[in-house]
């Protein structure tokens, strides 16, 4: 989906690069800046305090996760903070 994206944004691509190396290169780029929601998750719920409230109500770890998550990947996305 970010390739076709970035196919769209730049028309001149697909005429100079048909085999859309360039906006699979680019797609792989930004995937690989951002966190892998599911694997948040799941470190999350490895902390003992939360596995007590994910048994109980397990929909109450997405929107934590999610609070946490955007900013960060927001940021990594844009270039303002960096993998140590």
């Amino acid at each position: 989906m970010i390739a076709e994206k970035i196919k769209l944004a730049v028309p001149v691509l697909p005429g100079i690069d048909p085999e859309d190396h360039i906006a699979e290169w680019v797609a792989d780029h930004v995937h690989g800046l951002l966190p892998d929601p599911c694997e948040e998750a799941a470190g999350h719920a490895k902390a003992a305090e939360d596995t007590a409230a994910v048994i109980e109500d397990p929909a109450s770890l997405l929107p934590r996760t999610a609070r946490e998550l955007v900013p960060r990947a927001a940021g990594r996305a844009l270039g303002l903070i960096s993998e140590e």
